[in-house]
């Protein structure tokens, strides 16, 4: 029983830690770590500022500076002949023949590809976006980094579009948290610790109370007992050593 109480207490344990971790909100495998965002959006902002503010909190997540500054504009080219550097860019990370168009990520890294979208609906439903989607995943895959796409968490994906961005190693993310959204994964792993965590003090409980028992149980100590030659030998040398205390009382008498 006690190793078996034992056992469960360990599993226990693994599933508290656990639990614990994804209320903690950092373990999804996406390169913030989080399942949603640190921030709410607002969605009554303009649709040009919903894209700044979005951008800014991914910013925030992943402790990195967005592509878009004037000293770091990062792209990813068509051509490297027409023109050597766009205009609208810094520099080329690469070039890539196949692209439609040069390409300037929201976060791009040696680590993967990032673009986070703020659309209500609509999503890569009109040909410039479509034409945007093909090109980033031409170029994860060139460039063997994965691709994540940053979405609200109020937006349905579409399973061929799941499919394209997780074929790059990378996936989608229903991240921007909107007002009143419920993270029922969390929910979910807040139940699951504050269970195992009153199982595991339970059986604690009485694991700590068996040990009392048996300690108030356990019978007195005795001493070990002795060999049974030892105990013949030592009857064997009193009584000799009685018949000569005897013979040694029956000799003084004559004597006298």
């Amino acid at each position: 029983m006690h190793k078996i109480r034992l056992a469960l207490m360990v599993a226990l344990l693994v599933v508290m830690i656990g639990a614990f971790l994804i209320v903690l909100n950092i373990t999804h495998p996406n390169p913030t770590g989080r399942r949603y965002s640190s921030e709410v959006i607002d969605l009554t902002l303009p649709s040009h500022q919903k894209g700044l503010q979005a951008e800014a909190i991914l910013e925030k997540d992943l402790h990195t500076a967005r592509n878009d500054s004037s000293g770091n504009r990062q792209c990813i080219c068509t051509d490297a002949d027409d023109p050597p550097i766009p205009l609208a860019c810094t520099s080329c990370l690469a070039y890539i023949p196949e692209l439609q168009n040069n390409r300037r990520p929201d976060f791009m890294t040696d680590r993967y590809i990032a673009e986070v979208k703020n659309h209500g609906e609509g999503l890569y439903e009109s040909q410039r976006d479509l034409d945007e989607l093909a090109d980033y995943v031409i170029a994860a895959q060139t460039l063997r980094l994965p691709l994540w796409v940053y979405l609200r968490t109020n937006i349905p994906v579409p399973d061929d579009f799941r499919v394209l961005i997780e074929a790059t190693g990378g996936g989608v993310v229903s991240y921007l948290a909107v007002p009143d959204y419920v993270d029922t994964v969390g929910q979910i792993a807040l139940v699951v610790l504050v269970v195992s965590s009153g199982l595991f003090t339970l059986l604690a409980a009485i694991g700590i109370r068996s040990q009392r028992v048996m300690v108030i149980a356990a019978p007195p100590s005795r001493p070990a007992p002795t060999e049974p030659i030892d105990d013949l030998e030592a009857f064997i040398q009193r009584s000799r050593e009685k018949t000569q205390r005897r013979i040694d009382e029956a000799d003084s008498r004559l004597g006298q």
